[in-house]
C-alpha cells in the first residue's frame, strides 16, 4: 500500500518523465473546457487511447478503462487544451491530479477529494528534461493524462501508475502589489533584481514577544485560508545576529505547504492566514510561535526569527 504524502510525492512533480518522480505573475484561473461530457485522450499512445476521461475541467475527473491495463513505456497526452496563460520553462505550476492503479482502476488518491493541490517547478534539473518540455507551452485550462510509473512498497521496483490531471495556475516569480512602509521599530531590508530580499542590517531593540505579521507588498489575488496550499519563497534570518539561516531564494525553488496544517512553525500557520497571493509578508517570530525555548530539540530554539515571505499563489481547498 502507497501511503497518500509517498504517492503524491512520488508522482505529481515529474509525471511527465521516464518515470513519474520527485514532488508531492499573474493571476491564472481555470479556464472551462468545451462542452462534450466525456473525450478521450487525444494523440496519447496505444495505453491512453484505452481511457475515457471527462472533461469537466476544474471538477474531479472521471476515468473509465478495462482494467487491468498494462504497459511497459511511459505515455502522456493533453485531453483538454486551456486557453489561459502559457507555461515557460522555469516557472512553477499549480495542479490538480488524480492516481488511478491500472491493474484494478482504484483511484488511489484524489487531490480533488482532498481538496490539496500540487506546485511543480518547470525546471528539468528538478524534473527532468521529458517532464520539463512535456509541461512547457502548456496552457492554463489544460487537463492532461500521463501513464508512467512509480516506486513500489519494497523501493527496489515500480509498478505502473495513471495520472489525470488540471493545470490549474502559474506562480508569481516574485511579490506583486502596492508596497508599504515597514511598522516603525521592525526589521528592513531590501529587494533584489529578482525580488530576493536582504536584510538591511542586524536589527536593533528589543525582540518583540508576540507575533508580528505585516504586509510590506498588498498583493491583490486570492486570500489564503487555512486549508489552502500556499506557494510562498522567503529567506528567514536570526533576529539577535542578523545572520541568515534560511532561504527557498538560495535553493532556487519555492516553497509549498498547505496553510493550518501544522506543517510549519505556528507563526507562519497563523500569521498568513488572510494574506494575498501577491503580497509579501514581514513576519517577525517568538520563540514560542517559531521552534520553542530549547535550543536542545532544535538550533533555532529560543531565537526569535524574522521572515521576509512572498506568496506566490494560494490554491484555495
Amino acid at each position: 500500500m502507497i501511503s497518500r504524502r509517498t504517492l503524491v510525492t512520488a508522482l505529481t512533480a515529474a509525471a511527465a518523465g521516464g518515470t513519474l518522480a520527485a514532488c508531492g505573475g499573474d493571476k491564472s484561473t481555470t479556464q472551462k473546457p468545451s462542452a462534450n461530457p466525456s473525450a478521450p485522450a487525444e494523440k496519447g499512445g496505444a495505453v491512453l487511447d484505452k481511457l475515457t476521461i471527462s472533461d469537466n475541467v476544474g471538477k474531479e475527473p472521471k476515468v473509465t478503462f478495462d482494467a487491468p491495463l498494462e504497459y511497459k513505456e511511459q505515455e502522456n497526452t493533453v485531453v483538454v487544451k486551456g486557453d489561459g496563460a502559457a507555461v515557460k520553462q522555469g516557472d512553477t505550476i499549480i495542479t490538480r491530479s488524480v492516481f488511478i492503479d491500472p491493474a484494478s482502476g482504484d483511484t488511489l488518491f484524489s487531490e480533488f477529494k482532498e481538496k490539496s493541490a500540487t506546485a511543480l517547478p518547470v525546471v528539468e534539473k528538478t524534473i527532468g528534461k521529458s517532464a520539463a518540455e512535456f509541461f512547457s507551452g502548456m496552457a492554463v485550462g489544460t487537463r492532461f493524462a500521463q501513464a508512467g510509473f512509480t516506486a513500489d512498497q519494497s523501493g527496489q521496483g515500480q509498478q505502473p501508475i495513471l495520472q489525470v490531471g488540471d493545470l490549474e495556475g502559474i506562480a508569481l516569480k516574485r511579490a506583486e502589489g502596492t508596497q508599504k512602509p515597514v511598522p516603525s521599530g521592525m526589521p528592513e531590508f531590501t529587494l533584489g533584481d529578482n525580488g530576493a530580499p536582504e536584510l538591511k542590517g542586524k536589527p536593533s531593540g528589543k525582540a518583540p514577544t508576540e507575533l508580528v505579521a505585516e504586509p510590506t507588498i498588498v498583493g491583490t489575488g486570492e486570500k489564503a485560508a487555512k486549508g489552502d496550499t500556499l506557494v510562498m519563497h522567503y529567506t528567514g534570518w536570526d533576529w539577535e545576529t542578523g545572520e541568515k539561516f534560511d532561504s527557498s531564494w538560495d535553493r532556487g525553488e519555492p516553497f509549498v505547504f498547505p496553510l493550518g496544517a501544522g506543517r510549519v512553525i505556528p507563526g507562519w500557520d497563523n500569521g498568513l492566514e488572510g494574506a494575498a497571493a501577491g503580497s509579501q509578508y514581514l513576519l517577525v517570530i517568538p520563540p514560542k510561535d517559531g521552534y520553542g525555548d530549547d535550543p536542545a530539540q532544535h538550533e533555532l530554539g529560543g531565537k526569535t526569527l524574522i521572515f521576509a515571505a512572498d506568496v506566490l499563489y494560494v490554491a484555495k481547498a
